[in-house]
């Protein structure tokens, strides 16, 4: 969801080094393996203080899409580089849309 994303660059923005891409990690965790509903404020709250944000300032954020505008530009990057659905991987110009057994997505980046 935007909220999501929008929760992402504000860890890269508020965060220490490198905690734009470990929030990325940790939201992917969640959806993928735990089935959380990456639309409630309250559940990506708990993840932005568990990536040691902290958890007002990412509430407040959130509430008024403070970070809009960065994930509206990554979503026209994205569209642009041809990526029309979710999941999409992007290796060179090779391109893994949807979502796929462990042996497609190993197959797909080299880890036969």
């Amino acid at each position: 969801t935007r909220k999501a994303h929008e929760l992402a660059v504000h860890a890269s923005e508020a965060g220490a080094p490198g905690a734009g891409r470990r929030m990325v990690e940790r939201l992917f965790r969640a959806f993928v393996e735990d089935g959380v509903d990456l639309g409630r404020i309250d559940l990506l709250v708990e993840m932005a203080e568990a990536e040691g944000l902290d958890r007002t300032e990412a509430r407040a954020g959130l509430d008024v899409d403070r970070s809009r505008d960065p994930v509206d530009e990554r979503r026209r990057a994205a569209f642009d580089r041809g990526v029309r659905g979710v999941p999409t991987l992007l290796q060179g110009d090779r391109r893994l849309e949807g979502i796929h057994d462990v042996n497609t997505l190993r197959a797909f980046i080299g880890a036969d």
